[in-house]
């Protein structure tokens, strides 16, 4: 595939977008690729050079456009080519370099980012394992979203997460997972995070996380457990037995509210369970698994006694009594 740039110009080389997150990637096994790939063919040592700086060079900056004037953006362009036009080896490459910084600025005006981000999802009742850029792990339970940047991942591993999901981490730059409650950082380890609706807990099963929520910090260490409690402080705790069995499509539960356990049952098939009041904080201890409804809705509600009447995706429970 890569033979087709044998007949490519700089200037051809710099335009072609595989060609610029070829050279962008810097993984071990990427810099492995390119050398073998120069040895077969080094009549492109010095294209391949001149390109590669070119690419590096663009000096990409995340602008927020709302809080930045148009005179004021093509000044710094214009700062951006002056900057340039040292040691460049010809006119005709410094115009094509000037030109590239200022295309690239003015795609950061249209756009508001500078590099389009990898979002993987999971629908309701599935779940979804996905390898990382740095080779690192994800899984993703039921009705979760992760997004980050591909380009930029193996130096800058940062992953925005809503819902819940289970992180295997290479040791290597930080690792953050950012959710609307709070942050988890980590070096290399395997942790797991939960964040739906007003609540937020993190697992550590290998190695040592950091997390910081409402303005606390708290260090975990393999197998200990945190969340935030009814007054938003982090509260560290030994790790619930068996909380991630859900990786095995079984969940588990001790002495849970029962709407706790009616909202995981809601995500994992895609329906809605309408509890009456007086039943909603009765304690379960117990377990579902996730691949049919009506001996999960047994599991849960028959030992409580509770009566569970399905009209379509509309599930009420109601007293037995």
């Amino acid at each position: 595939m890569k033979d087709k740039y044998l007949e490519y110009t700089v200037e051809q080389l710099v335009e072609d977008e595989s060609f610029a997150r070829w050279i962008r990637d810097t993984s071990i096994q990427n810099e492995r690729e390119k050398k073998n790939w120069l040895e077969q063919h080094p009549q492109m040592q010095e294209k391949m050079v001149e390109a590669s700086m070119i690419i590096k060079g663009l000096n990409f900056k995340e602008v927020d456009v709302t809080q930045i004037s148009t005179p004021k953006l093509w000044q710094r362009i214009e700062e951006d080519i002056k900057q340039t036009e040292t040691g460049q080896r010809s006119n005709i490459r410094f115009i094509y370099y000037a030109a590239a910084v200022a295309a690239s600025l003015l795609l950061l005006i249209t756009f508001g980012v500078l590099a389009p981000s990898t979002t993987i999802k999971s629908e309701p009742g599935t779940v979804v394992s996905h390898l990382l850029p740095d080779q690192s792990s994800v899984q993703l339970n039921d009705d979760s979203r992760i997004k980050y940047r591909a380009e930029s991942f193996p130096e800058d591993r940062q992953i925005n997460l809503q819902g819940e999901a289970f992180f295997s981490v290479v040791k290597g730059s930080p690792f953050v997972v950012e959710t609307k409650h709070g942050t988890v950082e980590v070096l290399g380890t395997s942790f797991n995070v939960f964040s739906h609706d007003n609540h937020f807990a993190v697992q550590c099963k290998t190695g040592k996380v950091k997390i910081s929520a409402e303005n606390n910090d708290l260090i975990l260490t393999a197998g200990q457990s945190a969340h935030l409690d009814e007054k938003r402080m982090l509260t560290r705790n030994p790790a619930p037995r068996n909380n991630l069995t859900w990786l095995e499509g079984i969940y588990q539960y001790e002495n849970a509210p029962l709407w706790e356990v009616a909202n995981e049952l809601e995500r994992q098939f895609d329906v809605r369970i309408n509890l009456d009041e007086n039943v909603q904080e009765i304690k379960y201890t117990g377990f579902f698994a996730d691949d049919h409804l009506d001996k999960a809705l047994q599991s849960v509600f028959w030992p409580l006694k509770l009566r569970a009447e399905q009209k379509g995706k509309i599930i009420m429970v109601k007293s037995s009594n």
